[in-house]
């Protein structure tokens, strides 16, 4: 039969190593938080970064879709360099 003193030694070591699993399983949480975010934080950025070329060479794409029609007037503009030329 254990004494009053041991048992609350005993109940003071359980409360004690409680706490310390507490403490520790709440760090790994907030460790494991932490990695997610900055993974997402990454995943994002590189998505940005990715998408963003594709976003220009869209706009390129756009922007040259502009210039064959623009093509087809200053097309007629180097004609009149050409008939100058001539002269």
């Amino acid at each position: 039969m254990p004494s009053d003193k041991r048992a609350r030694k005993r109940a003071a070591r359980e409360a004690k190593l409680a706490a310390l699993q507490r403490a520790q399983r709440r760090r790994s949480t907030v460790r494991r938080t932490i990695t997610v975010v900055v993974l997402v934080a990454v995943a994002a950025g590189i998505y940005v970064l990715v998408s963003g070329n594709s976003t220009k060479n869209t706009a390129g794409k756009k922007s040259g879709a502009t210039s064959t029609t623009s093509s087809t007037a200053p097309t007629t503009s180097r004609s009149a360099p050409t008939g100058c030329v001539r002269p």
